[in-house]
């Protein structure tokens, strides 16, 4: 299976974890979502260990890490860390790859062929930079909500606000972006421009 195919699963079931947590937690045993976390995190890093690198394994760590604690700690709290554990992640790569010449935004724009000039690779570190903040703040409300928020709380915003936020500020980010090199004299729809 492609990659891009076994990335839309891992994020879509990724998503759908908070609705499993709130309708689960009723039925199952706390220990069966460990599995869960377990499984999802294999089956991603088997069906697209050809091309995911680096990445690829530090994903496949952190799901086992995530369903490990959650076997060995069975509670509700250890259940609903794991989007917390996703956010950092995710965040942590922004973060840490503003420690290189290429920030991840650069290197995603360059390997689409877009023209990496000096505002661009200025542009794309900045927006790396403001969602590895966004990330890490996200990160903290679900760890908020999942100690001290009700399940009803934390599946609305795990499952549902977390990803309009994000959605919208993608969103915004976009339309922003067409704007900016406008400003700039490029042309928004060019593939040779971020």
């Amino acid at each position: 299976m492609p990659q891009k195919a076994a990335t839309l699963i891992f994020a879509t079931l990724s998503v759908l974890y908070p609705c499993l947590v709130y309708f689960g937690l009723q039925h199952w045993s706390y220990r069966i979502f460990g599995f869960f976390i377990i499984g999802v995190g294999v089956a991603k890093f088997w069906l697209s260990r050809s091309g995911d690198g680096r990445s690829g394994w530090v994903v496949l760590a952190v799901t086992l890490i995530c369903g490990v604690a959650i076997w060995a700690f069975p509670s509700e709290l250890a259940v609903k860390l794991y989007p917390v554990a996703i956010s950092v992640l995710v965040g942590s790569l922004f973060a840490l790859s503003l420690r290189h010449r290429e920030s991840l935004i650069g290197k995603i724009a360059r390997l689409r062929g877009a023209q990496m000039t000096p505002a661009a690779v200025r542009y794309t570190r900045n927006l790396t930079a403001i969602w590895a903040i966004l990330l890490y703040a996200n990160a903290l409300v679900a760890l908020y909500l999942a100690r001290f928020g009700t399940t009803e709380a934390w599946t609305l915003y795990c499952g549902l606000l977390s990803y309009l936020i994000l959605g919208g500020f993608m969103g915004g980010e976009f339309l922003y972006r067409q704007h900016y090199m406008r400003r700039l004299g490029e042309h928004p729809h060019d593939d040779q421009s971020i």
